[in-house]
């Protein structure tokens, strides 16, 4: 069967004067002749070559190496969109793959059809399939060959003939659905050597599945999506919900050691039911501003919620106080209560601090497995992608020690596009490091940011005025209180004289450090430090003992380093006369 590839010719396309004038694509990562070696045959020759690079930069070099080698057949077409010069070029390929005798590259003879489609007659569906990221894969289209025949011979893609499931004699009843496809995903994938480019994936599925072409071209609503990979894509979620499958990449998965022993132990019925289950079980286990509380939070159940409301509105907040008050805690729980529930796709952190750059965390040049520099998206667009495609969900960014960075030099543009009131496509900005051909970008409205700050630490940077008028700011101070006690009381079971005893010297303290001139409340020692770990199992004169000594006693010297005895007094105030040690 006859099959659609595109291909990049070589970064910033330094290979396309070579590939048009020579009538050859291009690629350079092999030392041997891979032809008929298998996926895993090749993963374990780069395995062997290149000991020191990463498992997924192995795989994913891998995968692409067996299609240039072993996937395209003869007689397939292939697309790429020029880096060099204006539009599409489309080819056949004519030869089998070979080594070049003196540069040692991957070599495929191709014909040129056309050098110069215009990028603006394809539809839709071919469009979005040209872009990055992988320098070769299979191209799938409703109705791809005859498309492709029609635009070299006149310029222009008539479009899919089969627009919907309704426009067809096909009924849906016979389109394999999102339940029917569980246990065949893991078939397929397992096919692959247990992980894939997810299109890669999706075309092996249909061949296991024998589907007939006809039913694997139909869209699903008016495109481009086709109907089987809508369902096919709503399958991975539900097997990634289930431990079955990891996602390493958007569009790049692995079948993890439980989903090899589904494989191996269900049946597709009970893949079903297990994932049936776990939505009951999420269903009752939604996390709110009540399960914060019952987490161990001692802020007043009402402010909880009023900062909830203000993330909600603002888009973005930091929590900031002295240290030991939970901001950490507080922004993971309250991202969780803003999502409905405890959803790591959902929910994502990174700790800002000195070394890191805009580059590390919005988009910039990496090193690839080649040994060449690659654009590459850091974690911020990676969240603001997943949010852009799920429209219905809310997604976070919990951000920590936003100050220990410069957040105006790691963020970039994007501290403008923070703003709640410019999260649409009017306010759009050009990224720093642009793709080709790419568009400005906005933010989506359901991307959150929750930061936290610590503002005892002396070697931290101010906040800049304009990071502050993008963030509501939280104080949070020690919460040592009634609440405090009651939870530690019923977690840890410390008698009442205890709690009292250790809540009123902690206070004394406290009131000892706000009051003193060179320090200020800002560096008052919060409730995390003398609150233990659930269920904690100790006598508690040498738990609080410990934490003196090993926690708030540094700190103390810290806080009053040109005053030793002064450090070394008020950590004796916290030992001494307590009948209960």
């Amino acid at each position: 069967m006859t099959k659609i590839f595109k291909m990049h010719l070589g970064e910033g396309g330094i290979d396309e004067p070579r590939a048009i004038n020579e009538g050859v694509l291009l690629m350079g990562w092999s030392q041997e002749d891979m032809t008929g070696y298998s996926l895993d045959d090749i993963k374990s020759v780069f395995r062997r070559d290149w000991p020191h690079e990463s498992t997924r930069a192995v795989g994913r070099i891998a995968g692409m190496t067996h299609t240039f080698w072993n996937v395209v057949s003869v007689g397939d077409y292939v697309l790429t969109k020029w880096k060099t010069r204006e539009g599409i070029g489309v080819g056949k390929i004519i030869g089998p793959c070979r080594k070049d005798e003196i540069s040692g590259e991957d070599l495929r003879p191709v014909e040129w059809l056309s050098l110069d489609i215009d990028k603006a007659a394809l539809g839709e569906d071919l469009q979005s399939q040209l872009r990055p990221p992988m320098t070769i894969s299979e191209v799938r289209v409703a109705d791809g060959i005859a498309r492709i025949e029609q635009i070299v011979a006149t310029g222009e893609d008539p479009g899919p003939n089969r627009y919907s499931v309704e426009g067809t004699m096909v009924t849906r009843d016979e389109l394999p659905g999102r339940f029917d496809l569980m246990l065949p995903v893991l078939h397929a994938l397992n096919d692959l050597g247990g992980e894939a480019w997810r299109q890669d994936l999706f075309a092996t599925l249909a061949d296991n599945l024998d589907l007939p072409q006809s039913m694997r071209e139909i869209l699903h609503g008016d495109g481009p999506q086709t109907e089987f990979d809508y369902q096919a894509a709503w399958t991975l979620s539900y097997l990634r919900a289930i431990d079955a499958l990891d996602r390493m990449d958007p569009r790049y998965w692995k079948i993890t050691d439980t989903g090899r022993w589904y494989l191996q132990n269900s049946t597709n019925e009970e893949l079903v039911e297990r994932h049936r289950k776990l939505d009951r079980k999420l269903d009752d286990g939604k996390y709110s501003v009540d399960d914060i509380v019952q987490d161990g939070c001692f802020v007043e159940q009402q402010r909880i919620s009023n900062i909830l409301e203000r993330l909600r509105s603002k888009k973005n907040l930091i929590l900031q106080g002295p240290p030991g008050t939970g901001k950490t805690w507080l922004a993971k729980r309250l991202a969780w209560a803003l999502v409905g529930w405890k959803d790591a796709s959902h929910v994502r952190a990174v700790q800002f601090h000195p070394n890191l750059s805009y580059e590390d965390f919005v988009r910039g040049w990496r090193p690839s497995s080649d040994g060449k520099l690659e654009l590459m998206d850091g974690l911020f667009l990676e969240i603001v992608a997943a949010a852009r495609g799920d429209a219905e969900g809310a997604y976070v960014l919990v951000i920590e020690e936003i100050n220990r960075g410069n957040p105006a030099q790691i963020l970039g543009e994007m501290l403008t596009l923070l703003e709640a009131d410019k999260r649409n496509p009017d306010n759009a900005l050009e990224l720093t490091y642009k793709r080709e051909g790419e568009q400005g970008i906005h933010l989506p409205p359901n991307l959150y940011l929750v930061g936290t700050m610590n503002i005892a630490d002396r070697s931290l940077a101010l906040v800049d005025l304009a990071l502050r008028r993008r963030f509501a700011f939280v104080d949070l101070m020690p919460e040592i209180d009634k609440r405090w006690q009651t939870w530690v009381k019923k977690q840890c079971g410390f008698d009442d004289s205890v709690l009292s005893d250790i809540q009123e010297r902690m206070a004394n303290l406290n009131q000892t450090i706000e009051s003193d001139s060179k320090l200020g409340r800002q560096f008052q020692i919060g409730h995390s430090y003398v609150t233990p770990p659930p269920g904690i199992e100790t006598d508690p004169s040498t738990w609080y003992r410990d934490v003196v000594k090993s926690e708030i006693g540094p700190l103390l010297d810290e806080y009053w380093f040109d005053e030793p005895s002064k450090a070394q007094g008020e950590r004796e105030k916290l030992l001494e006369g307590l009948d209960w040690l």
